[in-house]
């Protein structure tokens, strides 16, 4: 067995852009001298090519899914603090959700072996839309249990501030952890220019909060402007009934083309002439920021993560839902340089590879 600390990484939803962060995060800590292994609530999804061999990935239980309310919480609870007993971790690295944060911190201190804790903090409470008492009490609940972590970080500078209330007014260090990848010349994004019509790529999982049919009806403005433009949605599920309905109403059956869940995201983000994010609300912005490494035209909905990203001109924001603002945006977007470095330094602030050695420092003082 080899002698360098255990970490482990514990992700109780695993989406397509938590695999390609906590993929680059593996190596990047195996590096460092640590040894990770990865924690999901299920594996539905998880593409394993995309991590290394002796990256092990372990599971709650496959069976939780047919458990509901608190059951599934308690049932969660136990099968993380038994694989934390089983492996002996010096460290719990969680994220994603306050409430499945909050349980790695509670699963940790309740196996007593002394399991040092670290969060990467999610999005705080929507920014700009009230909170009623129930959900105040969920906060504070919630932070006096993450106030517990050893350390609080933060992938984005607005979310240290936005938490602070929650978690006791600790400030949150940020680091940047998304894994970015390699910037396209200009020579290359020229050749692609000339390989045919423009194209809009959006990444994200089928959800009310994507607003994908914002995207669909922003395109549409952009074709009846006179630009032919083709859309590639990248997203598990999202070519459901209702979307399908409203591409055959709005005649877009030809210009839209729906790729499921893939471990080649950066195929399709080189393929971009911009990148369109419509959500209503976004965290931190992934893919905006993986599209802004290639030097890519962004388009967002102006929500608190894009917002911050995309600052000083760096891409163009649009109010949210507003199609025909989005639209004005795309064109005006298309009308700039296909890459600028201005925006390729800003995603490297929140690359992974920047980020990690201050955060293996932190890890490696306190094994």
């Amino acid at each position: 067995m080899p002698n360098e600390p255990c970490i482990a990484l514990y992700m109780p939803a695993f989406a397509m852009g938590d695999a390609r962060m906590v993929s680059a995060m593996a190596p990047l800590l195996r590096n460092g001298g640590f040894r990770p292994f990865v924690v999901v609530e299920k594996d539905e999804g998880v593409h394993r090519e995309s991590f290394a061999k002796d990256t092990l990935i372990v599971t709650t239980s496959a069976a939780s899914g047919a458990l509901r309310g608190p059951w599934r919480l308690i049932h969660d609870f136990l099968c993380l603090r038994h694989i934390l007993f089983e492996h002996k971790p010096s460290w719990l690295l969680t994220s994603h959700t306050a409430g499945g944060a909050a349980m790695g911190i509670l699963a940790a201190k309740s196996c007593r072996a002394g399991i040092r804790t670290a969060v990467f903090l999610p999005g705080p409470p929507r920014a700009g839309r009230g909170l009623g008492r129930l959900q105040r009490l969920l906060y504070r609940g919630l932070g006096l249990v993450l106030r517990r972590a050893d350390y609080l970080f933060a992938d984005a500078h607005y979310i240290s501030g936005a938490w602070a209330p929650w978690v006791g007014g600790r400030k949150p260090v940020f680091f940047g952890r998304v894994p970015l990848p390699a910037p396209t010349s200009k020579a290359t994004e020229e050749q692609d220019d000339k390989k045919g019509a423009l194209t809009a790529v959006v990444i994200g999982r089928a959800s009310p909060q994507k607003r994908l049919d914002v995207c669909l009806r922003a395109v549409k403005l952009v074709r009846v402007a006179g630009v032919p433009l083709q859309l590639r949605i990248v997203s598990a599920g999202a070519d459901g009934n209702e979307l399908a309905a409203l591409i055959a109403k709005e005649e877009l059956q030809s210009s839209v083309h729906f790729v499921g869940f893939t471990d080649e995201v950066e195929t399709h983000l080189r393929a971009a002439d911009v990148y369109l994010q419509s959500s209503d609300w976004e965290p931190l912005g992934m893919a905006i920021l993986e599209a802004l490494s290639l030097g890519k035209r962004v388009v967002s909905t102006d929500c608190v993560g894009p917002s911050e990203i995309l600052r000083d001109g760096i891409g163009w924001l649009a109010p949210r839902g507003d199609v025909a603002r989005i639209a004005q945006a795309i064109l005006a977007a298309l009308r700039a340089p296909a890459i600028d470095p201005r925006r390729q330094e800003r995603a490297r602030e929140y690359s992974v590879t920047t980020g990690m050695p201050a955060l293996l420092s932190i890890l490696r003082a306190d094994s």
